[in-house]
């Protein structure tokens, strides 16, 4: 299939040249094994690595230094992919084009100073510590994120899955500079890097350093799942449901399309049978979906109802595989929302970007094109043979109730 962008992979290096896109993002990711024992320390360190440099110790040097490249954008976050824990150091700016100047390789540059010297002292530290803590901190206080990621402990006990990529509270106190002085030359000097860029772009713009890897693993990690259901109980009036799924499907499997169809028609739009029948016939929630969870085996189910309704929802949820295997539903309708949703893949530069990123973590070449095509091949007697990929799943409930005394 033709593409409207041209691609270059180096060692660890992936850049994505498209002429439309006016501002160039370069990203750096550091890929960690997810495990207890790191996860704090490095949401801590994506935060270290977003505050100030060694060359730049205040924040107002800080400032000028996006304000001399044009106000670019310098971002740090944590993510899974499957078995990793990604630590991504981010830079958005104009393109060299409209200025001159060889930004594009300044915005590398910048990059490497936040990887390789960032300010960590005890200050920084203790500012860090901080940020880390209350974003978990808010994170427990709202019931619909605190279920999902309770909901994935639980499923994952004793699995990478079941690591929370956000760290623990009770780590943070423990963890000292030395701490994070080794953890921070373990980024540099230990763990595997790649590189992206996408934007209007060419090799020529860049010196790259011989620091990036190749080859890495798949990042798929297979996850098993306990038939169970577990109540938690909280002070509110709603109780929040999630349903995690383990399913026999991988991303080179032959049903892995059709598996992304199932769970379109399942809970993915407001035309999906959960939607329909759940919430609009039955007026029993506000939101209902299911979303792939692409490198670990599984897919989940969320969503927010009544106390008295848990029960009847549950059943409902039941009842719309059943109409997936016995009844019609709108499959051209459902893979043709696919299809424009997978478009819009090429027109949003950090979308486009991600693509590139699943492909190398799966060990793919395929394009949005192809995902497309593969789209159009699907059959409902494939979707139906998905639901015999589903093994067992756990129902996580937290379960609001008012307290009685106020």
């Amino acid at each position: 299939m033709h593409k409207s962008y041209e691609l270059f992979e180096g060692k660890g290096i992936t850049l994505i040249k498209d002429k439309k896109f006016n501002e160039v993002i370069m990203t750096l990711r550091i890929l960690i094994d997810l495990e207890i024992e790191t996860v704090t320390k490095a949401n801590i360190m994506a935060d270290l690595f977003a505050d100030r440099l060694e060359k730049y110790p205040s924040k107002s040097k800080m400032i000028g230094l996006t304000d001399s490249l044009y106000g670019i954008r310098l971002n740090t976050r944590t993510y899974t992919v499957g078995k990793y824990l990604t630590l991504d150091i981010s830079v958005t700016g104009i393109n060299n084009r409209f200025v001159g100047e060889a930004l594009h390789q300044a915005y590398y540059d910048v990059l490497k100073e936040v990887l390789y010297r960032p300010l960590i002292d005890e200050m920084t530290l203790t500012e860090a510590k901080k940020n880390v803590s209350q974003t978990l901190l808010r994170m427990s206080e709202d019931p619909a994120t605190y279920a999902v990621f309770e909901a994935f402990n639980q499923a994952g006990k004793n699995q990478t899955f079941g690591v929370n990529p956000y760290g623990y509270l009770e780590d943070i106190e423990k963890i000292t500079l030395e701490d994070m002085k080794s953890f921070h030359e373990k980024c540099i000097s230990d763990y595997p890097k790649e590189l992206y860029a996408v934007g209007d772009i060419q090799e020529e713009d860049f010196k790259f350093d011989q620091i990036f890897s190749d080859n890495l693993e798949s990042a798929v990690s297979k996850t098993r799942i306990v038939d169970e259901t577990i109540v938690e109980v909280y002070e509110g009036n709603q109780s929040e449901i999630i349903q995690v799924y383990e399913v026999d499907i991988n991303p080179t499997d032959r049903l892995y399309y059709p598996y992304l169809v199932m769970l379109a028609v399942l809970g993915q739009s407001s035309n999906s049978l959960m939607f329909q029948n759940i919430r609009e016939k039955n007026s029993l929630c506000y939101s209902i979906y299911a979303s792939q969870l692409i490198f670990d085996g599984l897919f989940y189910i969320g969503t927010s109802v009544n106390k008295e309704n848990e029960e009847k929802v549950q059943t409902l949820i039941e009842e719309q595989f059943e109409i997936i295997k016995t009844k019609e539903f709108d499959l051209e309708g459902t893979i043709q929302y696919l299809i424009n949703r997978t478009s819009g893949t090429k027109e949003a530069s950090k979308s486009l970007l991600e693509f590139s990123a699943r492909n190398r973590r799966l060990n793919l070449n395929d394009t949005p094109e192809d995902l497309i095509d593969y789209f159009k091949k699907v059959t409902k007697d494939e979707i139906v043979e998905v639901l015999d990929k589903i093994k067992n799943h756990l129902t996580f409930i937290y379960r609001g109730e008012e307290n009685e005394s106020n």
